[in-house]
């Protein structure tokens, strides 16, 4: 699977098998710093060769970016990711069942509310201040 940069192969995908097992389901550009890109995946970790649901990458735009797994300590689908362009460093996941946030690009996370079973999170919007 290859992004929408030429050439570039986001997070989810490789050669080993059962890696490229999960669905993209979100992608986000950090307003503050371009070249940073967070991917949500979809599905669940088991027969997965690598797991996590969000990975983050400071530079898209290498040859060879280097993803990191900053999940939600959850085995659950990412349906959506966003960031607040007002609150700098600061990501928002909704899942199947919750919303989660983390006031640092990823590196902890509250648990923020909980969805109703069947609803899952697939987006989200900010009101103009």
């Amino acid at each position: 699977m290859e992004g929408s940069h030429p050439g570039k192969t986001l997070p989810a995908c490789g050669t080993g098998p059962g890696y490229c097992a999960r669905a993209i389901s979100s992608l986000a550009f950090d307003p503050a710093a371009a070249k940073t890109l967070y991917v949500g995946l979809s599905g669940f970790d088991e027969n997965t060769f690598k797991p996590g649901h969000l990975f983050k990458t400071l530079d898209w735009t290498a040859a060879v970016p280097l993803w990191v797994n900053v999940s939600p300590p959850v085995n659950m689908p990412n349906n959506v990711v966003a960031l607040d362009p007002a609150a700098l460093n600061s990501v928002y996941v909704g899942t199947d069942a919750a919303v989660w946030h983390s006031p640092n690009g990823g590196s902890a996370w509250e648990y923020l509310a909980e969805v109703r079973h069947g609803f899952g999170v697939f987006v989200f919007f900010r009101a103009g201040n």
